[in-house]
């Protein structure tokens, strides 16, 4: 226990015995005795108060008892106007007398009520009795004469909550005795539960009461929502919103509170003066927290709310306003929304909103999208993310800004469609990371179109396009399907051999001399063989190609193994080739010109190739290919003895000695080789003489 002693109290009890503990210790006794003398009287008086009146007067003796019976006469019963103020001896005798003969108890006054008509009922003495004594009775105490009973009351008495019954109070209503009313309102406020009761009576109630009770009771919410009981703090609260003034003063903590009501208004909503309600709510700016659904009762407080920002934007209650919509197209609803003031604050607080979509958000329209994206609702990151789990892709995006177009396609939304791609391309105005990447990764699907649009477009994106290396060869060699544009030689020059060769084998280049020489010079002899076989008719046709600055031994064997024509072989080995000896793939090119000549004929052949060709192709299955391409010859050539030396000496062996005049030699008999040394026999070769011997032909010389 703490106990407050003034100092200077203390120090003069301070001595050189007493220190200022031993002073405080003793004062403290002091007050410990005091306090239990207090407390003895207390208990002592509770034992009178509950001692019969006669019981009381015979502890005190006559002398005092006339004494309190005169004071009491004195304050209480005043004396009329030509009396003394004084109570004469033998009244109280008279008085003392009664009582302790137990004639006049406690109940006395009960007992003669009912003997003097209009004087106090027993009901309405114990009721005055009760306030005077500060004793709470039931609120529904019936009283019979109220007007009788309030006047035994001073305006005091109506400050205690004992003065609180339905009887009094609709008596102060109907007789606007407001001295006294104003002092049971301030009451009836201090004791909630009495005003729960009197609404929940069931006679007929006063509504005036529970507008003069709200009417300047500031601060009253936080005394209802304080109530212990739910039920009474719910009838309160509705008698606050139907009853209260609207220029009745709240702190921001009791509108916080009020903001978390509206299913409580919606639930009793009949109850309410809408009106009243609807300028309440905009007085003070009530945002409720919570919507609900509403009823046909309730429409108009939810459309009020609605239209005048009356609500917490939160994701429970959008979903309360949008329904389904909020898990599948949240925005495209609130785009759709027929109330123009609540799009209008939802649009302005959509950056809020949009943080709440999930991923099941998938159906939003174009339009919503697009402003979402101009808008900048979120992040470009964010905003990537929300279009890629979309189920719309956007077909047309002429009409958008880069920015817009390069989310689209980081989100992989854009139609996979050549016209979507030449849309973006325009908007964009270059093959930027981003298109070439959405390009890379539709490469299947693209090439099974073709790139078609407007001309200028389309070549501009196919120089981008294709230019280095942008995409993957494999993606490279889909996307190149979709163009009938033919490679100019500016975008071959950077472009490596593998799709310059994918160019030339889809047929996108066209004739040109340049291009054969840039490719001859800058990459694979494959890749420019390739090109020559391609247009091989064009560029031979092309009188500025020095055909000995590039020909070469591969480019021999290639033509003369590809596809082309027999006659444009034949062409090629008449105008062009030539075979360098020392190159390790001479013997299989004088291989194939042997062949080919063979196959059609030498008539225009360039002979010096024969003789070369004749002369390295040895060994193997030559020698057949080499005495029929001689033999063929022959008939074609006119005799000279010189290049028939020449041509003969290609067949090696002892056909040799075929080209000097002296000695002999053998062969076997064949077609091959009669045909042979007939012509020369006839042409007056060295032969001088052919005969069979031994199953072969003996061929002596003219000098033997």
């Amino acid at each position: 226990m703490t106990y407050n002693f003034e100092f200077d109290e203390i120090e003069k009890k301070v001595t050189e015995d007493i220190g200022y503990y031993e002073a405080i210790d003793e004062h403290s006794q002091a007050y410990n005795r005091s306090n239990d003398e207090r407390l003895k009287l207390e208990k002592e008086i509770k034992v009178i108060e509950n001692t019969a009146l006669r019981e009381v007067l015979r502890k005190i003796g006559g002398e005092k008892a006339r004494v309190i019976f005169n004071k009491i006469y004195v304050k209480e019963y005043t004396a009329k106007e030509n009396e003394s103020k004084t109570m004469n001896n033998e009244m109280v005798d008279t008085l003392l007398t009664m009582i302790y003969g137990g004639y006049i108890t406690e109940d006395y006054y009960l007992y003669i009520s009912k003997f003097y008509e209009g004087s106090t009922s027993e009901s309405d003495y114990q009721f005055i009795n009760a306030v005077l004594q500060g004793t709470e009775r039931a609120y529904d105490h019936k009283l019979n004469n109220v007007k009788s009973v309030i006047r035994k009351f001073r305006v005091e008495d109506f400050k205690n909550n004992s003065i609180l019954n339905y009887d009094i109070l609709n008596y102060l209503l109907d007789n606007k005795e407001e001295h006294f009313l104003t002092s049971f309102i301030e009451t009836a406020r201090k004791n909630p539960e009495f005003i729960v009761s009197y609404f929940q009576m069931s006679e007929k109630v006063n509504d005036q009461f529970f507008t003069r009770v709200f009417e300047g009771w500031n601060s009253c919410v936080n005394i209802i929502k304080g109530q212990e009981k739910a039920e009474n703090s719910d009838v309160l609260l509705r008698l606050f919103f139907r009853e209260s003034p609207i220029s009745i003063k709240l702190n921001d903590e009791e509108i916080k509170h009020l903001e978390g009501k509206y299913e409580f208004l919606h639930s009793s909503i009949k109850f309410y003066k809408l009106a009243k309600l609807k300028k309440f709510i905009n007085k003070y700016n009530l945002c409720f927290e919570t919507l609900v659904k509403p009823s046909k009762e309730s429409q108009d407080l939810y459309e009020y709310c609605l239209t005048n920002k009356g609500f917490v934007i939160s994701k429970k209650n959008l979903g309360v306003i949008l329904g389904d919509s909020l898990t599948k197209k949240p925005m495209t609803a609130i785009f759709k929304l027929s109330n123009d003031k609540l799009k209008k604050y939802l649009l302005n607080n959509q950056k809020t909103i949009a943080t709440w979509f999930e991923t099941s958000c998938n159906e939003e329209s174009k339009e919503t999208l697009v402003y979402m994206i101009k808008e900048a609702v979120g992040d470009d990151e964010w905003l990537t993310q929300y279009l890629s789990q979309q189920l719309y892709d956007f077909d047309d995006v002429s009409d958008l800004d880069t920015r817009a177009v390069g989310l689209i396609l980081a989100a992989d939304k854009l139609a996979v469609a050549w016209h979507s791609v030449l849309g973006a391309y325009q908007v964009l105005g270059t093959l930027d990371d981003t298109l070439n990447e959405y390009l890379t990764r539709h490469a299947t699907i693209l090439s099974k179109e073709r790139c078609v649009g407007d001309e200028n477009l389309v070549t501009l994106m196919h120089k981008q396009l294709f230019t280095g290396e942008k995409q993957p060869m494999l993606e490279f060699v889909k996307l190149l399907r979709s163009f009938d544009m033919t490679f100019t030689l500016v975008e071959f020059g950077e472009m490596d051999d593998e799709r310059i060769a994918e160019v030339i084998r889809q047929k996108k280049v066209s004739a040109d001399s340049e291009i054969f020489k840039h490719l001859n010079v800058n990459c694979s002899v494959q890749v420019a063989d390739d090109y020559l076989i391609l247009h091989y008719d064009a560029l031979m046709d092309d009188e500025t190609i020095e055909w000995k600055e590039y020909m070469r031994n591969s480019m021999g064997v290639r033509i003369l193994n590809s596809k082309l024509a027999l006659e444009q072989k034949k062409r090629f080995l008449n105008e062009c080739l030539f075979i360098t000896k020392e190159s390790q793939d001479a013997w299989e090119l004088a291989k194939l010109v042997c062949f080919y000549y063979n196959q059609c004929g030498v008539d225009g052949a360039n002979k010096d190739l024969v003789v070369i060709a004749l002369t390295i192709y040895q060994g193997g299955d030559s020698w057949e290919q080499k005495i029929t391409l001689i033999n063929k010859c022959n008939a074609t050539w006119e005799y000279n003895t010189e290049l028939e030396n020449k041509l003969i000496d290609g067949l090696g062996g002892e056909y040799h000695k075929l080209t000097y005049a002296r000695g002999w030699a053998s062969f076997d008999i064949n077609e091959h080789n009669f045909t042979l040394l007939d012509y020369l026999k006839r042409k007056g070769h060295y032969i001088s003489k052919v005969e069979k011997k031994d199953g072969q032909f003996y061929v002596t010389f003219k000098h033997s």
